[in-house]
């Protein structure tokens, strides 16, 4: 009996060490354009500081199409909470976003955003522009992304959409999610 508890503490001992070093893992990537630590970061479910500090890269606005860069991966850190109801703010428009993805993170359509930033046209919008958005009135649900997860049952779940999921976690490919991943469900 001893040698059996003996066993088993040995082998949660393993399976402890094997879930760190699974949190401190990396993977290379190669910049392609158009990609900014933002949105490199939002793609492996990290943070753009901890790819800048991993890779010693003094300014994050600067990286180069070709460059490689290490990116860990596995530890999503919840998101930054929005200011209170009723009180606007900046968002800075990331590779892909679009009125309606920016509209759906802050619960308000593209609509409101065009007229409150006075854009003649809704679909001209530029890497870096800041938009004034409205704080998000709508409700988030903190969620970890468990094996056989989609996006698609993760909203049927919450009563949202994957295009409100993905506008607010950053999510350039809605196919891509992995197990023990932080998402913030807005709802």
């Amino acid at each position: 009996m001893r040698r059996l508890l003996l066993i088993l503490f040995v082998l949660g001992l393993l399976v402890s060490a094997t879930g760190v070093l699974a949190q401190t893992s990396t993977i290379q990537y190669v910049v392609q354009p158009g990609d900014t630590l933002q949105n490199i970061a939002a793609r492996y479910g990290t943070t753009w500081q901890a790819i800048a500090q991993l890779n010693h890269i003094p300014n994050p606005n600067v990286i180069y199409v070709g460059q490689v860069l290490l990116i860990p991966v596995g530890y999503v850190p919840p998101p930054t909470t929005p200011p209170p109801s009723g009180v606007n703010t900046v968002y800075h428009v990331v590779f892909r976003d679009t009125l309606a993805l920016i509209a759906g993170w802050y619960g308000t359509n593209w609509q409101t955003l065009a007229s409150l930033n006075g854009l003649a046209n809704p679909n001209l919008i530029f890497v870096g522009q800041s938009l004034l958005v409205p704080a998000a009135p709508s409700r988030t649900a903190n969620y970890t992304v468990r094996w056989g997860d989609t996006l698609g049952n993760i909203a049927w779940r919450f009563s949202t959409t994957v295009g409100a999921i993905t506008s607010r976690n950053g999510i350039t490919n809605p196919n891509l999610i992995f197990t023990g991943q932080f998402l913030a469900i807005p709802y």
